[in-house]
């Protein structure tokens, strides 16, 4: 489960946000890296050293300026 969210995150990286703020473009997305910590990480209980590796290969340096932490009911 956790290889597949990397892929798909590598995958949305290199074909979608990367595009995307290469022409200057806002990119907006509701799920980033913070997702798998929470719900593989303390969700599944699996190693954070490991999923932090895995999210590294995936983003390839690619952080958000700015995350919008929304804590509700």
């Amino acid at each position: 489960e956790l290889l597949l969210f990397a892929a798909d995150r590598h995958g949305h990286v290199k074909q979608i946000i990367r595009p995307a703020l290469a022409e200057s473009k806002i990119v907006i997305s509701d799920r980033y890296l913070y997702s798998t910590i929470a719900f593989q990480g303390y969700g599944r209980g699996l190693s954070r050293p490991t999923i932090d590796s895995l999210n590294d290969l995936a983003i390839d340096g690619t952080m958000p300026d700015v995350v919008i932490l929304l804590d509700l009911d």
